[in-house]
């Protein structure tokens, strides 16, 4: 008689291949260093310069006349921990950048707008019985320009992810030609696209986890806007790397050479990065050209990525096939 076999289901075949390409990857410690270094890095000096500005600053100088004497002033700058340096010219001082604040007794001047000189312009016109004085308490949200300049930081992030995208699509597929490991899976009695898609899936996954830290610690640390915004056009992103690398690949290895589809690579995702900087508002539904504008919602980006990464995984199998 015949023996009939139980072939399993490609989808399940597929999900423990992706489980098993995870855990390969983030056992490789060269891997998960190389994506927590550029975090690290960039969170390690923000927090260095603040500790820098918070505890090595030195202390603000307040230029004050000879004469007259003004009692309110002083004590204000000595209860606020300033220096006072007296001088025949306050307007001077301050204008040379030796004093960052200074008054005559009437005028104040200043070398840059802080909240440090509104407290001393409350006191001056309280000491001149002026008929209004400016209240000094500082706004708790974050200015505009910082959380701009925060979510500029976590895109520059996406944007190095570039690199580790590629090479995970690459070498994803290389490696394993090499070590004869891809090799023995296609052997077996499965579909060959399930080989292309749980690598793409899987590098996906690993590179889109990381790039979700950064996006939090930087929330936590700089109040980055719309987090979950950067999530998705990060993932699109990421999806849209290894999809890139996985269609480069081609028959490169470590015998046939690997840095000609890695400059390939990165060559199409630097001319989508363009794309993004000079079109943004019409490219919210191309994967890494909406990285950097970020005007629509990351939703079209994540739709367009995943028929792109279907498209390399086509590639894949079709390439598969014939040798």
């Amino acid at each position: 008689g015949r023996t009939y076999m139980n072939r399993p289901h490609p989808l399940s075949v597929t999900s423990l291949l992706t489980l098993d390409l995870i855990r390969r990857l983030l056992r490789e410690g060269i891997i998960v260093r190389s994506l927590v270094f550029p975090i690290g890095l960039v969170a390690g000096a923000m927090l260095a310069t603040v500790v820098g500005v918070v505890f090595l600053r030195p202390p603000g100088v307040l230029a004050l006349p000879h004469a007259p004497p003004m009692p309110a002033i002083e004590q204000h700058a000595e209860t606020e921990g300033w220096v006072i340096r007296r001088t025949d010219d306050p307007r001077a001082m301050v204008s040379t950048g030796e004093a960052r604040l200074g008054t005559d007794g009437t005028t104040l001047f200043m070398y840059s707008e802080s909240s440090d000189a509104v407290a001393l312009e409350a006191k001056l016109r309280d000491a001149l019985d002026a008929s209004w004085v400016p209240h000094s308490t500082i706004q708790a949200t974050a200015p505009k320009r910082s959380r701009n300049s925060a979510k500029h930081l976590v895109q520059f992030i996406g944007g190095l992810f570039a690199l580790y995208g590629v090479v995970f699509g690459c070498g994803s597929v290389a490696r394993d030609r090499d070590n004869g490991t891809l090799e023995a899976e296609l052997s077996l009695a499965t579909p060959r696209w399930v080989h292309g898609l749980a690598r793409w899936v899987a590098s996906t996954l690993v590179l889109t986890a990381f790039y979700a830290f950064a996006v939090l610690l930087f929330r936590a640390l700089l109040n980055v806007p719309n987090p979950s915004k950067l999530m998705l056009h990060g993932l699109a992103a990421c999806g849209a790397y290894t999809g890139i690398g996985l269609m480069v690949v081609g028959r490169a290895g470590l015998e046939k050479g690997f840095a000609g589809p890695i400059s390939v690579g990165l060559t199409a995702v630097f001319t989508l990065l363009s794309l993004g900087a000079g079109a943004s508002d019409l490219m919210g539904w191309l994967p890494i050209a909406s990285l950097v504008g970020q005007k629509a919602s990351g939703a079209s980006a994540v739709v367009t990525m995943v028929a792109f990464g279907l498209g390399s995984v086509a590639l894949f199998t079709w390439r598969s096939a014939r040798s």
